[in-house]
């Protein structure tokens, strides 16, 4: 097999894993929070952060480098991981239970007026 046709075979595999786990996050198939999840995004940016290497591809290498060690480090929530507060929500992110639930308020009314009866 010719070294380019393989470098591209494997370049579609790694986009392909990462927009599995996308796609299944936003289609409600898969928890954001899951091993699956995380293992699917490391593989996939590791695959296309190496194959960004030769010839060497700075914006890519820096883009699928970080997506591999964010993908690695965070990782499924576990309890006692220093990225998540207790509540098991990201560390420095201020959610208001009032704001969500006025949010889910509002959709939930907007939905209930477009729904067709």
């Amino acid at each position: 097999m010719d070294i380019a046709l393989a470098k591209q075979l494997a370049s579609f595999v790694g986009a392909l894993l990462i927009l599995v786990a996308y796609g299944g996050h936003r289609m409600g198939w898969m928890n954001s929070r899951s091993t699956l999840y995380h293992i699917l995004n490391a593989v996939g940016s590791g695959i296309l952060g190496y194959i960004a290497l030769h010839p060497f591809q700075i914006g890519f290498v820096v883009l699928e480098s970080v997506w591999t060690l964010i993908s690695l480090r965070v990782g499924p929530a576990k309890k006692g991981c220093r990225l998540l507060s207790s509540h098991g929500r990201p560390a420095g992110l201020n959610f208001s239970t009032t704001h969500l639930e006025s949010a889910t308020q509002k959709v939930s009314r907007y939905l209930a007026l477009s729904t067709p009866r």
